[in-house]
């Protein structure tokens, strides 16, 4: 879902290009982490479990340029 409404360039246009790969990214990365959950889960079922919890706390973590914040660091004025 997220890939196509980036694709139909459907997102807020203050997310910013840096924030919409950091989201995309984090996205994959749960792609990877819950299949691997899922086979692992196939053979060991309480492993599978306990490897998608462990991605769970990604999810609350913040994710730079998500919310429109400056995605470059500001230099102090000399």
């Amino acid at each position: 879902m997220w890939a196509q409404l980036r694709r139909a360039k459907l997102l807020d246009p203050g997310l910013g290009p840096v924030g919409a790969r950091a989201i995309g990214r984090r996205f994959a990365l749960a792609l990877v982490w819950i299949g691997s959950g899922i086979l692992v889960g196939a053979f060991v079922p309480i492993a599978g479990v306990a490897i998608i919890a462990a991605f769970l706390p990604a999810y609350y973590l913040p994710i730079r340029g998500e919310y429109g914040e400056n995605d470059t660091a500001e230099q102090p004025a000399d």
